[in-house]
């Protein structure tokens, strides 16, 4: 091993001044120095005597390292409580579907619990039909939280006035489009593809009319299609061309409507389907 000897000051310097490294001891028990020079700039550390020297970087000093064993913490690690994966997650209840003939079309009682929404009032004249209905599910008009509108035609709203007199808590929804076509004393809410009301996804079916909507029950597989399909005498149809605003928009929302998966379907005009109602859909493409 090579020997360090002192260097006077004026070696000291000599060193420094040529740009290299330059380490320095004396061989005491004293102190000891540590330089660094790079490039002419220099950078020095001096330690006591229960320290040993500090590491140093260009541009960068650090603090000398302890000489101690730092204090070790021997508290165990805090004991978590295991995840409890039997905690059941929030579910609705299925919903139960009572179909009333409210003139040429039909309308929809949906009951969950002690809350009913409305899907369709049927032509004027037909607020009785809906409070005999609720009167057989032991319910009454303070139950109506909801009111939904598939498409403003005069079939379909037409009882909506008497029976915002009865359904005083109710809220009404209808398609963006077709609100201003609707006569309403209360403000109507507007719905678009994908909304949600009463745990119901709505389905924007633009095309028969601009703001069509059907409402689609993925927990009870059920599907209530207003006028974007129809039923009538048991034959299964797509949208009637005589009523529909825009039939190729109308016919590309039916074919929309067979990409979906339920097995009931209620239709505005025409008997439901009570199994198998998607796959009915989906085989009425090559003829729509």
């Amino acid at each position: 091993m090579r020997r360090l000897r002192s260097l006077n000051r004026r070696e000291f310097l000599g060193v420094i001044g040529r740009g290299t490294v330059a380490l320095v001891a004396e061989l005491s028990w004293s102190r000891s120095i540590f330089a660094l020079a790079l490039g002419g700039s220099s950078l020095a550390a001096c330690a006591s005597p229960t320290s040993p020297p500090a590491t140093a970087t260009a541009g960068v000093t650090l603090a000398p390292t302890a000489t101690h064993s730092p204090a070790v913490d021997t508290q165990p690690p805090p004991t978590l409580a295991p995840l409890n994966t039997n905690t059941p997650m929030p579910s609705l209840d299925l919903i139960t579907y009572l179909p009333l003939a409210v003139g040429v079309s039909n309308a929809y009682v949906l009951v969950r619990g002690d809350e009913v929404a409305l899907v369709d009032t049927g032509v004027a004249g037909n607020a009785e039909k809906f409070s005999a209905a609720l009167e057989t599910m032991s319910l009454a008009w303070d139950n109506v939280q909801h009111i939904i509108l598939t498409h403003h035609h005069r079939d379909h709203v037409g009882s909506l006035s008497e029976i915002l007199t009865l359904a005083q808590k109710a809220t009404v929804y209808a398609g963006a489009e077709d609100i201003a076509l609707i006569e309403s004393s209360r403000t109507i809410t507007a719905v678009a593809d994908q909304s949600e009301v009463f745990g119901l996804q709505m389905i924007g079916t633009p095309g028969h009319t601009p703001g069509h909507m059907c409402v689609y029950d993925p927990l009870g597989s059920a599907l209530i299609t207003g006028d974007a399909l129809n039923n009538v005498g048991g034959e299964l149809t797509g949208p009637n061309p005589s009523y529909s605003r825009n039939m190729e928009q109308a016919l590309e929302s039916a074919r929309k409507l067979g990409r979906l998966t339920y097995e009931r379907a209620y239709f505005g005009h025409g008997t439901p389907i009570e199994s198998g109602a998607s796959q009915a859909v989906a085989r009425l493409f090559p003829s729509l």
